[in-house]
């Protein structure tokens, strides 16, 4: 079955949130031009459950940007957004998707730096994002350090993926672990209480 081409509404909204944004944090938005960033919402479709990409960002060139200038617009970057999220997103959350993709501007106005920091969300959740330039002070020890580090199970890589292809709510999944955890606990605590029961009677 043919895929329906996406159609576009152009979000004034989002372009004088960027606009905002870059007055007030000049210095880390340095590279940011909002004059040259045009936010476009797809407004015939939402995003599918597993699209789990919020927003892109899109450097113009090539033919499209031939067009532009054609057509006397200095556009040279392209944020889309889904405009059913756009509605229901909060006014923060709004203002965090369209931080996050203005920093892959580049300050040449030609296509967008990558992201800078590449590894695993429940990680980063516990140990921040600078964790392997931390003192070993600071870092927690897996194996020795009498409580287990607290990892947010939400977060593993691949669970939701998992969840849908086997028609599992997440939240049970969690449920069944930490249930687990508890076992092995209380399992743990009556061979302490025997070995300390031995010991008496061995003295």
């Amino acid at each position: 079955m043919a895929q329906t081409e996406k159609t576009y509404t152009r979000i004034p909204e989002a372009e004088e949130m960027i606009k905002q944004l870059q007055e007030r944090y000049p210095d880390e938005l340095w590279a940011v031009k909002p004059e040259n960033l045009m936010v476009m919402g797809i407004d015939n479709k939402e995003r599918g459950k597993k699209n789990y990409k919020l927003a892109k960002i899109l450097s113009v060139k090539g033919v499209e940007k031939a067009i532009f200038r054609e057509a006397n617009v200095n556009i040279q970057y392209i944020v889309e957004i889904y405009c059913s999220d756009w509605a229901e997103w909060t006014s923060k959350k709004k203002q965090l998707i369209l931080f996050h993709e203005v920093l892959h501007e580049s300050s040449k106005g030609i296509g967008c730096v990558k992201h800078d920091c590449e590894d695993f969300r429940m990680m980063l959740d516990v140990l921040g994002v600078d964790w392997a330039n931390k003192p070993d002070s600071e870092l927690p020890n897996l194996l020795t350090d009498d409580e287990k580090v607290q990892f947010n199970l939400n977060l593993r890589p691949n669970m939701l993926e998992y969840c849908e292809e086997n028609d599992i709510k997440i939240e049970d999944l969690n449920a069944e672990n930490k249930q687990d955890d508890e076992d092995a606990a209380e399992d743990a605590n009556e061979v302490a209480e025997a070995l300390d029961f031995e010991e008496e009677v061995d003295a």
